[in-house]
């Protein structure tokens, strides 16, 4: 399962970006992609794991969903 770090956290909106550990581009993932809820926890800089998936809206690549933290 790929990993990354969550950076660009825009809480109004719902939304942020996760860079992946692998150096491809940024996905960007919406509140609705955490696994088992918990955006009021996310913070900048956690790592996560998450699958790929097409934005179902067609306006952007790849998004980021099944978002799970990873233990520390």
């Amino acid at each position: 399962m790929p990993q990354g770090t969550i950076h660009g956290l825009q809480t109004v909106r719902g939304l942020g970006f996760i860079r992946p550990d692998d150096g491809s581009a940024d996905l960007l993932f919406r509140r609705s992609a955490l696994a088992a809820g918990g955006y009021e926890e996310l913070r900048e800089g956690q790592w996560v794991t998450y699958e790929l998936a097409p934005d179902p809206r067609g306006t952007t690549g790849p998004q980021a969903v099944q978002i799970q933290l990873v233990a520390e």
